[in-house]
């Protein structure tokens, strides 16, 4: 029977200071036939992507960011507009930004994954210096943030970091785009598209430039005037300005096509759930569900859709028509693949989106003990909405099932945990609602071992057949002890000697709770497992052979206070070879940040289950996003029953 769960239900805020308009547009009824024929996009063309902050100047600001649907830590978006130029023109309304004229975003998700949109008209008069167009800032501080500026020649310029700045590193300024002349006195559509791969400029449209990464982690964002930060910031040029769109993700080339035009047609939807090729998938209650963009959207719009058991939907079980943007769809068949895809309608023209596939999970009983059991220790970042906040807590939901997880220890829970244990069907354990720290279960919850808290949440699991074992979510902090290691290990200011004395604290932490936990254990009658995030490294990993940052082997302490206690690290036990199976958790979402390691770990103690399969989730862990600055860490351990003794034995 699944433990009732309590679940706290959060006020959503919008914090914005902008006049109210609103636009009238006559549409067809829905059940208008289109225009023209059925047209079809592909994955590729559809992409993947959350609108966070839209802005015209004629309505409030909205966004996902800025009202945003998910449980826990939100953090919303704020959106202030530091200009007096309110301008029409066809009765619409623009502003005019000058000197020091700007449109400040604040609390933006930080991303690598961003596109940045917006109209402009450049005036023929323009600062015969360099002059800001786009600016961004890391909780006030610059670091390798995006500069989209104007230089004397009157040409767009896109640079990573700007002259002066400090933060992180000394990293030098680097051009990444130049020589672009735009059109003066007309409206342009400019997007920015940037990722891990690069960074991308197009112009109505059309791709005008691309080049490397701005590797940003900017927080906030300022169109016209640069941010005030560690660096002086740049005046605006003189531009008019309208439709400000910022998205989490990379927009498609058809989708930045429309974008451009005037009279925009309807788009395919996109963003499904369950993502494309996610296993596992309950297979009662299921809901699918996509998104539409905004800007494409009207209240007309018409969506049917069609599952099938082959790809090319000869085979159509099921086919639904509505207006919203989810459809429950009841049961399906367990251990089968299913595709699915939606037809949008909006009475002028008519959009076949792609074929999406996921598998359903197996039927299973557990009342008996599993040959193998699933552990994964996975630090969620804020909730799981800080890297998307629309879609980041589903996608984390869909790398635990895809991973056919039994029992997971998570950190930064902040809220998230009662929604995700009711999802999944687990037990849950944690101090309160919005604690950092988690211990979810498929199996019953026996008892707790500690009083749980920021840093520690244990528990004892009931087993089947009569057998129980005790595993642990841990935290150690970045600062603690010594201070964070985890950042200046990149930095040559920082020897060796004094890396190992700032990591002392995290080891004398972490040596205290497993000592408890061992002798709350009796390891004979049952297993331990400890895991989560470390804040620290591991002397397996920075060895002679792998020589990170030039630094040889390293004695971490805190690595080696678990080894002393008899603590066994899973991971290096089925993949012992470091250089080949580095498994960087911190930080697939952040490629651009100079220090990178393995910080979370699982540790386990006991001879009843041992390691076989070992894997991480770091910037490919989830089809659409890495949802988390860390990476996941996952371990397969086979149970050996003979040596798990029984309790009444």
């Amino acid at each position: 029977m699944r433990v009732p769960i309590r679940i706290s239900f959060f006020p959503l805020v919008l914090v914005a200071s902008l006049l109210a308009g609103c636009d009238d547009n006559d549409s067809p009824s829905p059940d208008s036939p289109p225009e023209d024929q059925i047209n079809t996009m592909t994955l590729e063309e559809v992409g993947n992507t959350t609108l966070l902050v839209s802005m015209d100047f004629d309505n409030p600001p909205s966004g996902s960011k800025l009202d945003p649907n998910n449980i826990g830590k939100k953090y919303p978006a704020k959106v202030t507009l530091n200009s007096n130029n309110t301008l029409y023109e066809n009765n619409n309304a623009i502003h005019k930004f000058t000197a020091d004229d700007n449109i400040l975003i604040e609390d933006v998700n930080l991303s690598e994954y961003r596109t940045l949109s917006f109209r402009v008209k450049f005036d023929n008069q323009q600062p015969e210096d360099y002059s800001n167009i786009i600016d961004g800032s890391h909780f006030g501080g610059r670091s390798r943030e995006p500069a989209l500026v104007l230089n004397g020649k009157g040409e767009i310029e896109l640079w990573r970091k700007w002259f002066n700045s400090s933060t992180p590193n000394n990293d030098q300024p680097v051009k990444l785009l130049g020589g672009i002349k735009p059109q003066k006195d007309e409206w342009l559509s400019i997007t920015l598209t940037n990722d891990l791969h690069g960074s991308v400029l197009y112009i109505d449209g059309k791709k005008i430039a691309e080049g490397l990464p701005i590797n940003l982690a900017s927080n906030q964002l300022s169109f016209g005037a640069g941010i005030t930060g560690d660096v002086e910031p740049l005046g605006s040029a003189n531009f008019y300005i309208d439709d400000i769109r910022i998205y989490s993700g990379v927009l498609t080339e058809p989708y930045i096509a429309l974008l451009a035009q005037e009279n925009k047609r309807t788009l395919s939807a996109y963003s499904p759930s369950p993502s494309h090729q996610i296993k596992n998938v309950p297979f009662e209650n299921l809901t699918l569900k996509w998104q539409q963009g905004n800007e494409f959207k009207n209240n007309n719009s018409l969506y049917r859709v069609e599952i099938a058991e082959d790809e090319t939907f000869n085979h159509v079980i099921n086919e639904f028509s509505t207006t919203e943007n989810s459809i429950d769809i009841g049961q399906l068949q367990p251990e089968q693949d299913y595709f699915w895809r939606v037809t949008v309608s909006d009475g002028t023209s008519t959009i076949q989106g792609p074929a999406w596939q996921f598998s359903t999970a197996r039927d299973v009983d557990y009342s008996t003990l599993p040959e193998q059991i699933t552990v994964m220790s996975y630090n969620i970042w804020h909730a799981g909405s800080q890297a998307s906040p629309e879609s980041g807590q589903e996608y984390i939901y869909e790398q635990i099932i895809n991973s056919n997880v039994d029992v997971l220890l998570m950190q930064e829970s902040y809220g998230y945990q009662a929604a995700l244990a009711e999802r999944l069907g687990f037990y849950l354990k944690t101090a309160d609602a919005e604690n950092n720290l988690t211990v979810l279960s498929r199996f019953p919850i026996a008892s707790d071992l500690v009083q749980c808290d920021s840093g520690l949440c244990g528990v004892r699991l009931s087993m089947p057949e009569n057998r129980e074992m005790d595993v642990y979510s841990v935290w150690l902090s970045a600062s603690s002890g010594g201070g964070d290691v985890t950042n200046p290990v990149s930095d040559p200011k920082y020897t060796n000697k004094e890396l190992i004395a700032m990591d002392q604290g995290r080891a004398d932490t972490l040596s205290a709770y497993m000592t408890k936990a061992l002798n709350e254990a009796n390891t004979n009658l049952r297993p331990v497992i400890i895991a989560g995030d470390l804040n620290t490294y591991s002397h397996q990993d920075f060895t002679a052979e792998t020589n990170y940052y030039d630094r040889g082997a390293i004695d971490w302490p805190t690595s080696l206070a678990a080894e002393n206690l008899g603590f066994l690290d899973s991971y290096r036990e089925v993949k012992p070879d470091p250089v080949t199976n580095a498994c960087k958790t911190w930080t697939p979402y952040f490629k651009g940040n100079p220090s990178q390691g393995r910080i979370d770990f699982i540790f386990y103690s006991g001879n009843q289950i041992s390691p076989s399969e070992a894997y991480c989730l770091l910037a490919d862990g989830h089809p659409v996003l890495q949802a988390s600055d860390h990476g996941a860490i996952i371990t397969g351990f086979d149970i050996l029953k003979k040596q798990w003794p029984e309790l009444n034995q």
